[in-house]
């Protein structure tokens, strides 16, 4: 049985709900949220009893393959467990999941011991195992208390690198390296780099590898045979965006619709992610169930903001709306509401069952839209149930392109929106995009990790990216767009 305090952890809820509620069972956590019993409680809305019900669904469907906040929210248990096992020197994610895939069919991990076999047999034994699938000499299968599919790899430590590499893959990627190696007198396996005469080379380390065989170490998010061996030997290879290099989120939801928290509350903890600035995109009118801003409340909204802003001397709030895009293209918020704001992110959230021409011209209609700075999950991409729309990616890039519309790599997990693909052809156009969590609590504001690892994927740089400028930089980037948009001297924008 999955515990219930595993549940709401990973829905960032309070396990104190299940005793306050008599809820016992993880079906009696579900039929409480379908029933909508939940979302009047103390800490708790439509948002959050949404994301308990996702929660549950992803366990239970694992097999059609693990999202990334449920595949780290397991990895992070057993590296815990890892980091206070005596003996463990290093541990890694390996697999898929280290690449940044958004699903992934099971959590690998790698640890470095000098007795492998002893940390495999405590973690086959520890809390966090309800069932043991296989054991092998250096791995062992199970499934979690969470009801997951993980496997541990353990290993000494003089072979860690190489096995790190291997197990990271991805499979052609490898073999890419291993027919390098040959070409150059060496021999590439999961135990090391072995020269002609059988002696170790490397293998402790994944970047040694890397160099022996005459390449820079490329990024794990990279290691797909999509031209990264390539661009190593041309020493071409993109300086990926890093976490670090993000300046600000700038699409959240508060409670003033259908977040949880207050804009004060995301300010904070943004502030302490060392963020400069965010941008509060809460929900226009047009969505009735997630309680969206008319024109009197965002007035009344926008004013908080700039109570708050006044209070700050080294952050920024931006005053942002997720204005939906209607039927026929048309946005469902007035211009000169939107034309008061900092930044406006336009979204479809109903298809209306439209064909792919339709939708396509709906979405370009919104980026010719003057006011219109970013369009939010452009392809209504959702990785474990059917597109929300089909629309014609090429055309939107295209219309993104010429209309200098940025588009956002939406970080919640069961999106990823762009995909990685997609992302880096809208590189290619030159698109400005930006990597946003979508977040309706404090807790999702962490989600922009999985946008970044998609990012990565599409080979992004900092300079690709809009919320990785400084505050005054994006402040001027947005004015400039609206300023040509508006200009008569520039068309039909």
């Amino acid at each position: 049985m999955i515990p219930l305090d595993k549940v709401l952890a990973l829905a960032g809820v309070s396990p104190s709900l299940s005793e306050e509620q008599s809820i016992n069972t993880l079906d009696d956590l579900a039929q409480a949220a379908r029933a909508h019993r939940l979302q009047n409680l103390p800490g708790l809305n439509i948002s959050l009893e949404y994301h308990i019900l996702r929660c549950i669904e992803e366990l239970h469907t694992s097999g059609q393959g693990i999202v990334m906040d449920v595949s780290f929210f397991q990895a992070d248990e057993v590296r815990r467990w890892l980091a206070e096992h005596d003996g463990v020197e290093r541990a890694e994610i390996v697999g898929a999941l280290r690449r940044g895939r958004g699903l992934v069919q099971a959590v690998e991990l790698l640890a470095a011991a000098q007795d492998p076999a002893g940390v495999l047999r405590s973690f086959a034994s520890s809390s966090l195992v309800s069932e043991l699938r296989s054991e092998g000499k250096s791995q062992v299968e199970v499934i979690s208390t969470l009801g997951l599919p993980v496997t541990l790899y353990a290993v000494e430590p003089d072979r860690f690198g190489a096995i790190l590499l291997n197990l990271t893959g991805s499979r052609q990627h490898w073999e890419r390296l291993q027919e390098m190696a040959w070409e150059g007198g060496l021999q590439l396996t999961p135990n090391g780099l072995f020269a002609a005469d059988g002696s170790l080379t490397a293998g402790a380390n994944e970047g040694e590898i890397y160099r022996r065989i005459g390449l820079p170490f490329i990024s794990p998010e990279l290691r797909e045979n999509q031209g990264e061996i390539e661009a190593a030997l041309k020493s071409a290879l993109p300086r990926l965006i890093t976490a670090d290099q993000i300046q600000g989120d700038l699409h959240m939801h508060t409670a003033w619709t259908d977040g949880l928290d207050s804009i004060e509350a995301m300010a904070e903890v943004a502030r302490a992610k060392g963020y400069r600035y965010i941008a509060i995109g809460d929900h226009s009118p047009f969505i009735k169930e997630a309680n969206g801003l008319d024109q009197v409340r965002l007035a009344a909204r926008n004013v908080e903001i700039e109570r708050l802003n006044r209070r700050y001397s080294d952050f920024a709030i931006l005053r942002g709306l997720e204005v939906d895009i209607r039927a026929n293209g048309q946005l469902d918020t007035p211009d000169e509401v939107l034309q008061d704001l900092d930044i406006v992110i336009a979204s479809i959230h109903i298809p209306y069952g439209q064909d792919t021409k339709t939708v396509t011209r709906r979405l370009i209609a919104a980026m010719e839209h003057p006011l219109v700075d970013v369009i939010g999950h452009p392809t209504g991409r959702l990785l474990k149930r059917p597109d929300l729309y089909m629309a014609d990616v090429d055309e939107l890039l295209k219309a993104a392109a010429r209309t200098g519309t940025a588009l956002e790599i939406n970080s919640g997990p069961d999106r990823l929106d762009l995909s990685a693909e997609w992302a880096r052809r809208a590189r290619e156009y030159g698109i400005p995009l930006t990597i946003s969590s979508d977040a309706h609590s404090v807790q999702q504001l962490s989600w922009i990790r999985f946008g970044l690892a998609t990012a990565r994927r599409a080979w992004l740089e900092g300079a690709d990216v809009l919320n990785a400028l400084p505050f005054g930089d994006l402040r001027k980037r947005l004015k400039r767009r609206r300023a040509l948009s508006t200009d008569p001297r520039n068309g039909e924008r």
